[in-house]
């Protein structure tokens, strides 16, 4: 397998792993993904269940569910 990382700038990763008090790898990722500002990233990276979103929205959800069971 090949992995093809995007170039990203390392004085952008720097900046946002500082202020988002992330290390360098994770705010690496984040910047690959296009998560740059630290509110987008800081969002990615929350943990607090109530923000997740509803998987029953996802049209096809019960289906998927139903093919699990």
């Amino acid at each position: 397998m090949i992995w093809n990382k995007k170039e990203i700038d390392s004085s952008e990763v720097k900046k946002l792993a500082n202020r988002c008090g992330i290390d360098s790898l994770t705010a690496s990722i984040l910047t690959r993904r296009n998560l740059n500002r630290p509110e987008d990233a800081v969002f990615y990276l929350e943990d607090d269940i109530r923000l997740l979103h509803n998987p029953f929205r996802f049209e096809q959800m019960e289906d998927a569910v139903e093919r699990i069971h």
